[in-house]
Order: structure tokens, then C-alpha cells, then sequence
């Protein structure tokens, strides 16, 4: 349910998401609707505990989400009756080079350019539908 989700950002990840089964709402406000909050460096996470509406996007099939550290998404609401979904969620490192050991698709991206981000959202789209074809054994 809605009011047991909470906004989120990151800071050195962009989180593209798509639903492999089932359906789901993201709800969606940017980063400068919200006070500032501790930053977890460790799970690259600020986490709201303010719920101010949104713009909701149902998300289902084969559509893409793609958030960047500006974006606050509160992922996993329901939609309608209650179903099992299974959500497939790649982390894109930007501004500098992954850490050892991180599965991160497409290297590093520049923070802030636009032609990038469309570039970069191009280029993913085929690499995050093969990892989630490779998640549900396909």
C-alpha cells in the first residue's frame, strides 16, 4: 500500500527500473520538494519521511523508469488489488568509475548533461532488457 512506501534519492546512482511480472506505481517529485535528511553513504540513500503527492506512473510490461540523483521515486505501491510483482532495478554509477566488484551496465556517466542522459537512456534500454530476460531465465 501507498502509505507504507517512502521517497528516496541517490547520489551516485541512477536506478533504471522495469517490472518482469505484475504492475506497480512509482511515485515520482523531484529532490527539491523535500527538506534535506541524513545521507547513508553506505546504501547511496537520502530516505523522506514526508509524503507529499506525486506524479504517479504505473509501470507493468515492458516500460523503463529511469531516475537520477534529482529525481525522489517511491517505488512498489499497488496497483489495485493485491498481486505478487517482481521488479528488475539497474544501478548506473555517474560522475566517477564504479568501485571493484559492482555490476554497474554502461560505465560512467557525466552528471548533468542532457545529451548524455539521452544517450545514456538509449544505449541502456537494450542492456537492461537483456539482464532482466537473464533474471527470468530467458
Amino acid at each position: 500500500p501507498r502509505e507504507k512506501r517512502f521517497y528516496e534519492t541517490h547520489r551516485d546512482y541512477i536506478d533504471i527500473h522495469r517490472v518482469l511480472s505484475g504492475s506497480q506505481f512509482i511515485e515520482w517529485l523531484p529532490r527539491t520538494s523535500f527538506k534535506a535528511v541524513p545521507y547513508d553513504a553506505d546504501k547511496d540513500a537520502c530516505i523522506y519521511d514526508e509524503y507529499p503527492d506525486g506524479s504517479l506512473l504505473r509501470m507493468g510490461g515492458p516500460t523503463l523508469a529511469v531516475f537520477w540523483p534529482e529525481d525522489a521515486p517511491r517505488p512498489l505501491i499497488q496497483c489495485g488489488k493485491a498481486e505478487r510483482i517482481k521488479v528488475c532495478v539497474v544501478k548506473v554509477r555517474v560522475g566517477r568509475p564504479p568501485p571493484c566488484g559492482r555490476r554497474v551496465v554502461g560505465g560512467v556517466l557525466p552528471r548533468g548533461l542532457l545529451a548524455a542522459r539521452a544517450a545514456a537512456v538509449a544505449g541502456l534500454e537494450a542492456r537492461v532488457r537483456e539482464i532482466s530476460g537473464e533474471v527470468l531465465g530467458g
